[in-house]
């Protein structure tokens, strides 16, 4: 996409997928839980990765937080993974609650600023993170946090913690989510079979990927390429 800019405050919420970032600031790679918050006016560019990408953009009034929501947030601010990847998570599945009010969302979303405003951008990728990032939905089928654990020669327990802590989510989510992206991918630029795909990128079968692509694409595989999807 194309450098632009928004004609109110904007916040992107990871889903899925990755892109290449770009602001005045310089470039970022993004491909996990995250958020984006741009101010009205703020020119940014994105480079969409292999797989696609999926957001939960919330573009809004200022008004509509009340005075001094965004008093902190004074240029582009970009969150990858940690304690602000863990809480975009818990903002973006009420956001997607049928049953969530306005006035929660709003209350949601201005306590989640204030939080990123005041995080910091946290430590580079420590090596053991690059290392489980570069297993994630690579093998036949998804490992257990021991196995994986038990690759790199790691305690379970510290990986389990350590993994959710840095990366913004748990580890069987992010192998669902690798997993998912390569089926999605596969579903919107082949005609293989919806089975075939499942079996291919290691899910139980048919309906098993159907549920994952649902929640995080919300809509079931038929739906991603209506003219390859006849089942």
């Amino acid at each position: 996409m194309p450098e632009h800019a928004h004609d109110w405050p904007l916040l992107s919420l990871f889903i899925a997928g990755g892109y290449r970032n770009f602001v005045d600031e310089g470039a970022l790679a993004i491909a996990g839980p995250s958020a984006v918050f741009y101010r009205r006016g703020d020119a940014h560019a994105n480079q969409v990765g292999r797989f696609g990408h999926e957001q939960l953009e919330i573009e809004f009034d200022p008004a509509w937080l009340g005075a001094g929501a965004l008093a902190q947030l004074d240029r582009p601010v970009r969150r990858i993974g940690g304690a602000v990847a863990l809480a975009s998570r818990r903002l973006l599945k009420l956001c997607q609650d049928p049953a969530a009010t306005e006035r929660g969302i709003a209350q949601a979303l201005r306590s989640f600023l204030a939080h990123m405003a005041t995080a910091d951008a946290g430590p580079a990728a420590p090596a053991w993170l690059v290392q489980v990032e570069s297993l994630l939905g690579t093998t036949p089928r998804p490992l257990a946090n021991a196995e994986l654990a038990d690759r790199l020669g790691l305690s379970p327990p510290w990986l389990t913690e350590a993994y959710r802590a840095h990366a913004g989510e748990g580890l069987a989510e992010a192998d669902r989510r690798h997993r998912a992206q390569q089926a999605v991918h596969l579903l919107r630029t082949t005609a293989v079979p919806v089975a075939q795909i499942a079996a291919a990128t290691g899910f139980c079968d048919q309906s098993h990927l159907a549920r994952v692509v649902k929640r995080l694409y919300g809509c079931p595989p038929t739906r991603l390429d209506p003219a390859h999807r006849q089942e």
